[in-house]
């Protein structure tokens, strides 16, 4: 549909397998395309998906967060 991607596409068929390494991640959980079996990966090219929340930062959060470091600061010191 696009001519830079159709052009990427082209490439990626010219080239063997081991040549290159392409993920494509989509909109939906399972939408996840992956093509070529590069034998380096110098960049570690690998798909995490991960949930991560944080509590609105409030006086009394930031104390409770002080104290959690300072016990995690003496039980690292013992």
């Amino acid at each position: 549909m696009f001519e830079e991607i159709a052009c990427i596409n082209s490439v990626m068929e010219e080239l063997d397998d081991e040549d290159f390494l392409f993920i494509r991640i989509g909109e939906d959980f399972e939408d996840l395309e992956i093509q070529g079996r590069y034998w380096d990966n110098p960049f570690n090219l690998d798909v995490v998906r991960t949930v991560e929340f944080s509590l609105p930062i409030t006086e009394e959060t930031t104390e409770r967060t002080t104290e959690r470091t300072t016990e995690t600061e003496i039980e690292n010191a013992i």
